[in-house]
């Protein structure tokens, strides 16, 4: 039973596990650093996740349903119309890059990390970027433009590329106003 004001040890570790992940990385991140960080008995992590990669896996479902809830509420928001979705993307994309902590893209880094040779995790990192083209070419189809599959593709080209520069650079809105500049330069030629 969870204590009233509590959140479920369930969500405990999922946050106590995506901030360890974001912060150190999947491999540098400890079983024993997260279990402490979420307040937790060992054995009741591996009541709710039999395996580290299991926990990873429920991070990233739990990060995909944040961070494309955040994009699309943040689009939409502030978009008229469906081919200034495709700009408004990279004005998202400058507030995350700002938020406190912004460290990169965990599904880049899960693929870096762990590979291919982690089959569940690798598909999530693949299904969360096929949700952007999904979601970019359906704002090109509904804008009209031709080819969106194509511009999707290159848009999310940028996105990932500006994603990159902040987490390296530290550039942070700087880089996805680069990116959205050149955004605008494709969609001219649509």
């Amino acid at each position: 039973m969870t204590e009233p004001g509590r959140k479920p040890a369930r969500d405990r570790l999922l946050d106590a596990a995506m901030a360890r992940f974001n912060h150190d990385g999947y491999n540098g991140a400890g079983i024993d650093a997260i279990v402490r960080d979420a307040g937790i008995a060992r054995m009741t992590l591996y009541n709710h996740f039999p395996s580290k990669d299991a926990l990873i896996e429920a991070v990233l479902a739990r990060r995909h349903e944040t961070l494309t809830g955040f994009f699309k509420s943040g689009i939409e928001a502030s978009a008229a119309g469906p081919r200034d979705r495709l700009l408004a993307v990279f004005d998202v994309l400058g507030d995350w890059f700002e938020s406190a902590d912004f460290r990169g893209c965990l599904f880049v880094r899960a693929v870096g990390e762990l590979g291919e040779s982690h089959p569940a995790i690798f598909d999530a990192s693949r299904r969360h970027k096929e949700w952007y083209l999904g979601y970019l070419a359906d704002a090109g189809r509904a804008g009209g433009l031709a080819d969106p599959e194509g511009l999707a593709a290159d848009l999310l080209l940028l996105v990932e590329g500006a994603t990159a520069r902040a987490a390296v650079s530290g550039g942070g809105r700087a880089e996805a106003l680069r990116a959205k500049r050149i955004a605008e330069k494709l969609l001219t030629g649509c």
